[in-house]
């Protein structure tokens, strides 16, 4: 696992349970090109789990939606370390990611999780 300052890389949500866990208890802000559900992790406070929804509803292009999910992993891994730890997170992406830059769908990363207090400060 890469250590990024002295802090270990986020882990994926990998199970239906952790995402409807997500769903049904946590907390949700919706931005231009995503919505971000957030919910914190009493029982695990130094991890911090990201999960990405991007369906057959954003595309039918397997290309266009692989590299919308690239961009947003790339977005995460270069700004875990501005991440509180102790949540779980589940960003829903909708069409209009389509026609965002790479800086767009960073700035509004950046802010939903501003907005959320998610930011380590």
């Amino acid at each position: 696992m890469l250590a990024i300052n002295n802090m270990s890389a986020y882990k994926s949500l990998r199970t239906k349970k952790e995402f409807n866990s997500v769903y049904r208890k946590g907390n949700k802000i919706s931005g231009m090109f995503f919505s971000l559900r957030f919910l914190e992790n009493k029982k695990y406070p130094e991890d911090l789990k990201i999960g990405i929804a991007l369906g057959l509803n954003i595309s039918k292009s397997s290309v266009l939606r692989n590299k919308k999910r690239r961009q947003i992993k790339e977005v995460i891994r270069l700004n875990q370390g501005k991440i509180r730890r102790g949540y779980w997170l589940v960003v829903l992406v909708n069409e209009k990611v389509l026609d965002a830059s790479y800086q767009e769908i960073e700035r509004e990363f950046l802010g939903l999780c501003s907005k959320a207090n998610l930011l380590a400060r």
